[in-house]
């Protein structure tokens, strides 16, 4: 998914913190074993869109976090990821369609209030959370992906 990077150091330094092996954070968020967290710290790999939850609850630590960019304003597509859900899901929970979703998400089309109310209450935010002022589709903020 393009735009949305996980951060594989904050997982880590999260589980670090937690005092927890790879292997016990891989139990707690009910993942196979602790080569797959090895691997998401690394950056080899990103969790599936279920997994971060998990692994945030499994740490205490807020999912957002785990992802670049300015969490007072993130993203749809981030929303869409940390609610666990993929487009087709989020497309199935809103009454949208599939396309539509897309489209929002890649900022595409803007988003009509009738949508964001719709968005709103499938990803379980509030509906300013989805509404960025015009003009304003950048991820700036604290922590973006250093460029290369």
């Amino acid at each position: 998914m393009s735009g949305v990077q996980f951060r594989g150091a904050v997982l880590r330094a999260a589980r670090q913190r937690a005092g927890l092996s790879q292997a016990e954070l891989a139990a707690r968020a009910g993942v196979f074993d602790g080569a797959r967290v090895r691997s998401w710290e690394r950056g080899a790999e990103q969790p599936s869109v279920g997994r971060v939850s998990r692994l945030a609850l499994a740490l205490g630590i807020d999912a957002l976090d785990m992802y670049y960019g300015d969490p007072s304003r993130p993203p749809l597509a981030l929303l869409r990821r940390v609610a666990g859900l993929t487009l087709k899901e989020l497309a199935r929970k809103t009454g949208l369609t599939y396309a539509r979703c897309q489209r929002l998400e890649q900022g595409v089309v803007e988003a009509t209030h009738e949508d964001v109310a719709k968005l709103a209450s499938a990803l379980n935010v509030p509906a300013v959370q989805l509404t960025r002022p015009a003009g304003d589709q950048s991820d700036s903020g604290r922590d973006q992906k250093p460029d290369g």
